[in-house]
């Protein structure tokens, strides 16, 4: 029989996945300097924010997709798009981006009371120590 490693990425029964996508910017001195993020995000205040659009020419473009999720930066939860904003904007070095591809989490009609889904929060878990 076949044997799975440990190291392997398994899918989920679910259409959506987690990912960490990690970003070199340069340090606080010559952060500001840098390109742009070229990415604009979407999302209430008590949502994770949705990438709306990946700019050409901004450090997100190939890595970030539209219709992302951006759950963490740096390991600390955002929610709404100015927190995600200022979280993106002030962040140098090497910054972890934590994001969930292919979900409905903060979808369209988040405003109402939606029907019938689990209202539990998911994926819970402590995030894997970043590599030294």
């Amino acid at each position: 029989g076949r044997q799975a490693s440990d190291a392997s990425c398994h899918t989920s029964s679910s259409s959506s996945k987690k990912l960490s996508i990690w970003f070199q910017r340069p340090a606080e001195s010559e952060c500001a300097r840098v390109p742009r993020w070229g990415v604009r995000l979407t999302g209430a205040v008590d949502t994770h924010p949705r990438v709306s659009e990946v700019l050409p020419g901004g450090l997100a473009e190939g890595r970030l997709r539209a219709a992302d999720t951006v759950l963490a930066v740096n390991g600390t939860p955002v929610w709404g798009h100015k927190a995600a904003t200022e979280a993106l904007r002030d962040a140098c070095g090497l910054i972890e981006v934590e994001v969930l591809r292919g979900a409905d989490l903060a979808g369209r009609g988040a405003r109402g009371a939606g029907g019938g889904g689990a209202a539990g929060p998911a994926g819970t878990e402590p995030p894997p120590s970043p590599p030294p």
